[in-house]
C-alpha cells in the first residue's frame, strides 16, 4: 500500500503523512511569479492547502481548496471567479475533524453546463491508516448543497482516492476514482468510474481496469461523440508502470461503456517496485484529450500525446513531474516541477496543438520557486479569456498565490 511505497526519480522513502499544523514554520518563502500579470488572491486564509481549478462549459473558472479548522478539523472551500478576476464570497462544501488530508491525494470539484458542482474529498474509516472513502456533495443551480454521500458501493476498510471529474453535455459528470476494494484479498488496486446522472443519482460503477498504480492520480477528459478519455498509471506482472489509456462512453439508463482501442498506450519501459505517486493530467482541444505524463525511463522527461501524436515536453535530469496543463485558443499550456542549478521551481511552456505534431511555442521557463517538498502539493491550470491562471502553494506565510500567464510573456 502507499506506505511502503518510493518516490521515482530519487527512489526514497515517501510515508504518505499529512503535512503537520506546524510543518511549514521552517521553510523557506516561494518566491514571485518570474512572469505574468498577479491576479486577484483567490480569498483564502493563511495555512490554505492543496487548491483545485475547475472550468465550466462555459469558460467560468472556480477553486477549491482545504483549510484548516481549530475547532472543526479541517473545511473545503470553494469559490467562482469572474470575468473580471474578482472572486464571488468563499461557501463551505464540507468540513470534519476525520478527514484523509493528503498531499497527493485530495478534494476536487466539477461543475457542468447547468451549473451545478459536484465535489469530494476523503473521510477515514475504521481500519488502517489508509483506510479512507470518498464522499460527494452537490451544489444546484440554486445553490443549495445537497446532502453528503459516499461515490463507490463498497464500503471496506480499504483505500478510495485520486478521483478525476469531466462535466457530461446536458448536465451531469463521469467520475473516475482509484479503489481498493480488492486489496483486501492481496490482489491490486482498481480503477472504477461512473456516471453522476443530472438529478444527482449516480449510475452503475464501471470496473476500467483492475489491475493499477497505487496512488498516482487519475484525469478524464470529454472528447467528441459522448466520449472519455480516461487516463491514469497502469501496472504490469512486471511493474511496468507506464501511461494507461482507457476510452468510456456513454451507455443507456446511466450505464458507461468502455470503448475498444485503436491506438496502443505510448510505452515508457518504466519498470518501478512502487507507486510514484506521479500521476498524468490531461485537457481537451477539438475534441479529443491532450495528455501529459512523467516517466523516469530511459531519464526523467515529460511526455504530451494527442491522438497518434506525441512529443516529449521535457527531459532533463531534474525533472520532477507533478504535471498539469490547460489549452488556451490552440495552444496547451504544461507545467512541471523541476530542479535546476539547485533551486525547485514551477515550469511552464506552451504548445501549439493545430500542426497535427504538438510542437512548442515558447521556451520552457520557471514561473515560481517553491520548497520542491510535499508541502508544495500540485500548482493547477485553468483557462481563462486573457490566459492560463496558475495556483500554487506559496510557502512562507503558507498561502495560495496565482498568476496569469500567457504565450507572450
Amino acid at each position: 500500500m502507499i506506505a511502503s511505497l518510493i518516490l521515482s526519480a530519487a527512489s526514497v522513502a515517501l510515508p504518505q503523512e499529512p503535512v503537520p499544523p506546524d510543518g511549514l514554520s521552517q521553510l523557506r518563502p516561494g518566491a514571485r511569479p518570474l512572469q505574468g500579470d498577479p491576479q486577484v488572491p483567490v480569498p483564502s486564509e493563511e495555512r490554505a492547502l492543496y487548491p483545485w481549478l475547475a472550468v465550466a462549459p462555459d469558460g467560468t473558472v472556480s477553486a477549491s481548496w482545504m483549510q484548516p479548522r481549530p475547532s472543526a478539523g479541517t473545511a473545503l472551500l470553494w469559490a467562482r471567479r469572474g470575468a473580471d478576476g474578482s472572486w464571488s464570497a468563499v461557501e463551505t462544501i464540507a468540513q470534519g475533524d476525520d478527514w484523509f488530508v493528503n498531499w497527493a491525494d485530495h478534494p476536487m470539484h466539477a461543475v457542468d453546463d447547468q451549473g451545478r458542482v459536484l465535489a469530494t474529498w476523503l473521510k477515514k474509516v475504521p481500519g488502517s491508516t489508509y483506510s479512507y472513502h470518498v464522499m460527494t456533495r452537490q451544489r444546484d443551480e440554486k445553490g443549495q448543497w445537497s446532502d453528503p454521500k459516499r461515490l463507490h458501493e463498497d464500503d471496506s476498510a480499504t483505500e478510495h482516492g485520486f478521483v478525476s471529474i469531466a462535466p457530461v453535455q446536458g448536465g451531469g459528470f463521469v467520475i473516475a476514482w482509484l479503489d481498493g476494494r480488492a486489496t483486501a484479498q492481496a490482489k491490486p488496486m482498481q480503477l472504477r468510474a461512473r456516471r453522476v446522472l443530472a438529478d444527482g443519482n449516480f449510475g452503475p460503477e464501471l470496473l476500467v481496469d483492475a489491475r493499477v498504480c497505487d496512488c498516482c492520480s487519475t484525469t478524464v477528459s470529454a472528447e467528441s461523440g459522448g466520449r472519455f478519455r480516461l487516463a491514469y498509471r497502469d501496472r504490469s506482472d512486471e511493474e511496468v508502470r507506464d501511461l494507461g489509456l482507457a476510452r468510456i462512453a456513454l451507455g443507456p439508463k446511466g450505464t458507461l461503456t468502455q470503448v475498444a482501442e485503436s491506438e496502443s498506450s505510448p510505452a515508457d519501459g518504466w519498470v518501478m517496485p512502487g507507486c510514484p505517486v506521479n500521476g498524468p493530467a490531461s485537457a481537451s482541444w477539438q475534441g479529443e484529450a491532450a495528455v501529459v505524463w512523467f516517466t523516469a525511463h530511459p531519464d526523467p522527461r515529460i511526455r504530451l500525446v494527442r491522438g497518434e501524436a506525441n512529443t516529449i515536453v521535457r527531459s532533463e535530469r531534474g525533472v520532477m513531474g507533478r504535471v498539469s496543463c490547460a489549452v488556451v485558443g490552440e495552444q496547451l499550456a504544461v507545467s512541471w516541477l523541476e530542479t535546476r542549478r539547485g533551486r525547485k521551481s514551477w515550469w511552464l511552456q506552451w504548445f501549439r496543438l493545430d500542426e497535427g505534431q504538438p510542437r512548442p511555442a515558447t521556451a520552457a521557463r520557471p514561473i515560481a520557486d517553491v520548497l520542491g517538498t510535499r508541502a508544495d502539493g500540485f500548482l493547477r491550470l485553468a483557462p481563462t479569456a486573457q490566459g492560463v491562471l496558475a495556483l500554487w502553494i506559496e510557502a512562507k506565510p503558507q498561502r495560495l498565490r496565482s498568476a496569469l500567464l500567457q504565450p507572450d510573456a
